[in-house]
Protein backbone atom coordinates (compact mmCIF):
# COMPACT_ATOMS: atom_id res chain seq x y z
CA UNK A 1 0.00 0.00 0.00
CA UNK A 2 0.80 3.16 -0.69
CA UNK A 3 1.75 5.37 2.21
CA UNK A 4 -0.53 8.04 2.99
CA UNK A 5 1.10 11.68 3.38
CA UNK A 6 -1.01 12.23 6.62
CA UNK A 7 -1.39 9.16 8.45
CA UNK A 8 -3.08 5.97 6.82
CA UNK A 9 -6.79 6.59 7.25
CA UNK A 10 -6.18 9.28 4.71
CA UNK A 11 -7.60 8.98 0.88
CA UNK A 12 -4.74 11.14 -1.15
CA UNK A 13 -1.56 9.92 -0.72
CA UNK A 14 1.48 11.84 -1.33
CA UNK A 15 2.18 9.87 -4.82
CA UNK A 16 -1.13 10.91 -6.11
CA UNK A 17 -1.01 13.97 -4.85
CA UNK A 18 2.62 15.05 -6.64
CA UNK A 19 1.16 13.61 -9.63
CA UNK A 20 -2.27 15.68 -10.02
CA UNK A 21 0.28 19.00 -9.36
CA UNK A 22 2.98 18.12 -11.98
CA UNK A 23 -0.17 16.95 -14.54
CA UNK A 24 -1.44 20.65 -13.70
CA UNK A 25 2.01 22.33 -13.72
CA UNK A 26 2.65 20.50 -17.35
CA UNK A 27 -0.39 20.75 -18.64
CA UNK A 28 -1.65 24.77 -17.59
CA UNK A 29 2.22 26.04 -17.20
CA UNK A 30 1.63 27.03 -13.39
CA UNK A 31 2.91 25.90 -10.04
CA UNK A 32 -0.38 26.17 -7.62
CA UNK A 33 1.88 25.37 -5.03
CA UNK A 34 4.00 28.64 -5.81
CA UNK A 35 3.89 30.72 -2.89
CA UNK A 36 2.40 34.02 -4.98
CA UNK A 37 -0.54 36.28 -4.34
CA UNK A 38 -1.20 36.49 -8.38
CA UNK A 39 -4.80 35.75 -8.77
CA UNK A 40 -3.94 32.74 -11.03
CA UNK A 41 -2.35 30.79 -8.96
CA UNK A 42 -4.27 31.88 -5.95
CA UNK A 43 -7.48 30.53 -7.87
CA UNK A 44 -6.02 27.39 -8.77
CA UNK A 45 -5.03 26.66 -5.09
CA UNK A 46 -8.35 27.75 -3.65
CA UNK A 47 -10.06 25.55 -6.24
CA UNK A 48 -7.41 22.64 -5.71
CA UNK A 49 -8.44 23.35 -1.74
CA UNK A 50 -12.32 23.23 -2.73
CA UNK A 51 -12.16 19.79 -4.34
CA UNK A 52 -10.13 18.25 -2.04
CA UNK A 53 -12.01 18.89 0.61
CA UNK A 54 -15.57 18.10 -1.31
CA UNK A 55 -14.64 15.33 -3.51
CA UNK A 56 -12.00 13.83 -0.77
CA UNK A 57 -14.10 14.86 2.30
CA UNK A 58 -10.32 15.97 3.88
CA UNK A 59 -10.26 18.02 6.79
CA UNK A 60 -9.01 21.48 6.68
CA UNK A 61 -6.22 20.62 8.58
CA UNK A 62 -5.21 18.02 6.62
CA UNK A 63 -5.15 19.92 3.49
CA UNK A 64 -3.57 23.31 4.74
CA UNK A 65 -0.47 20.29 5.59
CA UNK A 66 -0.58 19.44 1.72
CA UNK A 67 -0.84 22.74 0.66
CA UNK A 68 1.45 23.93 2.92
CA UNK A 69 -1.07 26.70 4.48
CA UNK A 70 -2.71 26.99 7.57
CA UNK A 71 -5.93 25.78 8.15
CA UNK A 72 -7.97 28.77 8.87
CA UNK A 73 -6.55 29.75 5.02
CA UNK A 74 -8.36 26.35 3.74
CA UNK A 75 -11.89 27.34 5.43
CA UNK A 76 -11.42 30.77 4.04
CA UNK A 77 -10.45 28.92 0.34
CA UNK A 78 -13.21 27.21 1.23
CA UNK A 79 -15.84 30.02 1.61
CA UNK A 80 -14.41 32.03 -1.30
CA UNK A 81 -14.57 28.99 -4.55
CA UNK A 82 -18.06 27.97 -2.94
CA UNK A 83 -19.45 31.85 -3.27
CA UNK A 84 -17.90 32.22 -6.24
CA UNK A 85 -19.73 29.11 -7.45
CA UNK A 86 -22.93 29.91 -6.43
CA UNK A 87 -22.30 33.48 -7.92
CA UNK A 88 -21.19 31.60 -11.09
CA UNK A 89 -17.65 33.64 -11.76
CA UNK A 90 -16.60 32.44 -14.77
CA UNK A 91 -12.51 32.65 -13.26
CA UNK A 92 -13.19 30.12 -10.59
CA UNK A 93 -15.90 27.68 -12.97
CA UNK A 94 -12.96 27.18 -15.54
CA UNK A 95 -10.38 26.50 -12.81
CA UNK A 96 -13.07 23.64 -11.12
CA UNK A 97 -13.31 22.75 -14.95
CA UNK A 98 -9.27 22.22 -15.21
CA UNK A 99 -8.86 20.50 -12.10
CA UNK A 100 -11.57 18.13 -12.76
CA UNK A 101 -9.60 17.54 -16.30
CA UNK A 102 -6.43 16.90 -14.06
CA UNK A 103 -7.76 14.66 -11.36
CA UNK A 104 -9.59 12.72 -14.37
CA UNK A 105 -6.43 12.29 -16.25
CA UNK A 106 -4.38 11.15 -13.05
CA UNK A 107 -7.09 8.64 -11.35
CA UNK A 108 -9.58 7.56 -14.91
CA UNK A 109 -12.38 5.89 -15.04
CA UNK A 110 -13.20 6.61 -11.74
CA UNK A 111 -9.99 4.88 -9.86
CA UNK A 112 -10.78 8.00 -6.82
CA UNK A 113 -14.22 6.26 -5.83
CA UNK A 114 -12.01 2.86 -6.31
CA UNK A 115 -9.20 3.93 -4.28
CA UNK A 116 -11.78 5.76 -1.54
CA UNK A 117 -13.49 2.62 -1.20
CA UNK A 118 -10.31 0.23 -1.15
CA UNK A 119 -8.77 2.56 1.89
CA UNK A 120 -12.62 2.26 3.83
CA UNK A 121 -12.22 -1.67 3.55
CA UNK A 122 -8.87 -1.89 4.68
CA UNK A 123 -9.32 0.49 7.75
CA UNK A 124 -12.53 -1.60 8.74
CA UNK A 125 -10.40 -4.81 8.56
CA UNK A 126 -7.54 -3.01 10.51
CA UNK A 127 -9.78 -1.95 13.23
CA UNK A 128 -11.65 -5.03 13.57
CA UNK A 129 -9.21 -7.88 12.75
CA UNK A 130 -6.17 -8.32 14.20
CA UNK A 131 -4.88 -11.07 11.86
CA UNK A 132 -4.37 -10.84 8.13
CA UNK A 133 -5.47 -14.32 7.23
CA UNK A 134 -8.98 -13.89 8.69
CA UNK A 135 -8.80 -10.35 6.55
CA UNK A 136 -8.28 -12.20 3.58
CA UNK A 137 -10.93 -14.88 4.79
CA UNK A 138 -13.45 -12.46 5.04
CA UNK A 139 -13.05 -10.65 1.76
CA UNK A 140 -12.76 -14.14 0.21
CA UNK A 141 -16.10 -14.39 1.63
CA UNK A 142 -17.69 -10.94 0.60
CA UNK A 143 -16.54 -11.47 -3.47
CA UNK A 144 -18.08 -14.64 -3.04
CA UNK A 145 -21.44 -13.17 -1.80
CA UNK A 146 -21.12 -10.23 -4.36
Amino acid sequence: MTQSILNPSLLMTSDIFQRLLANYESKWLLNPLRNSRLRSVVTARQCLSYILKKKLDLGSSDIGRLLKQGHATQIYSDRVVGDMIHIRDESYLREIVKWSEIFDEVLPNNAIAEHIMTEKVRVLLDAYVSDKSISKRILEKLIKEY
